[in-house]
């Protein structure tokens, strides 16, 4: 199935309009922004980004950003609020602020310490860090 992000937002935008209340619409409108301003696309030969700019790209990751911290305020459980943590985490790491990341990977790791998930990424994350942001070999 192809890359079909930015094609999908304004259906998790009308979820999120139809259900305001529901922290999983914002988290997956959330998820969805990031993915597609990281989408890709081949044009004349080349894979370039999807989203028209880089300005448009950052709009999207704001707006990803602004989604999760709806999610966030809307759930209760512990085990949805480390999961929005940890996405909201990746995007951080994704977009060049791995202290930011880690942080968030921490902050879900400690509301869910049974995801071995979460656990790699905080645990790679400080080792990448501890290395000057150099990947460990």
């Amino acid at each position: 199935m192809g890359e079909r992000h930015q094609a999908s937002l304004p259906y998790f935008r009308r979820a999120v309009s139809q259900a305001p209340d529901s922290w999983s619409a914002h988290a997956n409108y959330s998820n969805a922004l990031h993915n597609g301003a990281q989408e890709s696309r081949r044009h004349l030969g080349k894979d370039e980004p999807a989203a028209r700019s880089s300005v448009e790209r950052i709009g999207m990751m704001r707006e990803c950003l602004r989604e999760s911290d709806l999610a966030d305020s809307l759930t209760a459980g512990p085990a949805d609020r480390a999961a929005i943590a940890y996405q909201r985490a990746q995007s951080l790491q994704t977009w060049g602020f791995p202290i930011e990341a880690l942080l968030e990977y921490r902050r879900a790791q400690a509301m869910d310490s049974s995801r071995e998930d979460i656990a790699k990424a905080a645990h790679a994350t400080g080792n990448r860090l501890a290395a000057g942001g150099r990947a460990e070999h």
